[in-house]
C-alpha cells in the first residue's frame, strides 16, 4: 500500500506479535507480512483508529475475522485517507 497511508496506529493495536512492517525499496509503498493470523476485532479497531469512518460505512457493517477483517480494515483505511486528501 502507499507509504502515505498512516498505519502506525494499526501496528500498535494489533494483537499479533508475528507481523513485520517495512517500506519497499522505492520508499513509496509499505507492506505488512504476517506469520500468524491477527485475532483483533477489526470493527473496534477501525472505530478507534479511523477518524472519518462514519462518513464511509454504516455502524451496522459486518466485519470479518482474521485476514478477512484485516483486509476490510486496510481497504477502509485507504479509502478514508484518500477522502481526507480531497
Amino acid at each position: 500500500m502507499s507509504a502515505n497511508i498512516y498505519i502506525e496506529d494499526l501496528l500498535g493495536e494489533l494483537s499479533s506479535e508475528f507481523v513485520l512492517w517495512d517500506y519497499n525499496d522505492d520508499l513509496n509503498s509499505q507492506y505488512l507480512k504476517f506469520t500468524k493470523e491477527p485475532l483483533n476485532d477489526f470493527k473496534i479497531l477501525a472505530d478507534k483508529t479511523i477518524e472519518n469512518i462514519n462518513e464511509v460505512i454504516d455502524q451496522k457493517a459486518k466485519w470479518g475475522k482474521g485476514y478477512e477483517g484485516l483486509l476490510q480494515y486496510l481497504c477502509l483505511k485507504m479509502i478514508c485517507e484518500k477522502l481526507k486528501d480531497d
